[in-house]
């Protein structure tokens, strides 16, 4: 897995409007799965992110 800071979708990501649009709580989960290494993929498209993520019992 790239680094966060090092990861190509990283310069178009407003972290600010990100945690506002996915809440508080939600993004702090995401912070933790990509922490735990467990965030496998992320993908742009039309505005959407998304992510495969591996589930902690795997």
């Amino acid at each position: 897995m790239t680094p966060r800071n090092k990861h190509p979708m990283r310069r178009s990501l407003d972290t600010t409007a990100l945690r506002r649009m996915a809440g508080a709580r939600s993004y702090a989960r995401g912070e933790e799965y990509y922490a735990q290494g467990r965030v496998r993929s992320l993908a742009g498209h039309d505005g959407t992110i998304t992510a495969k993520v591996r589930c902690r019992y795997e």
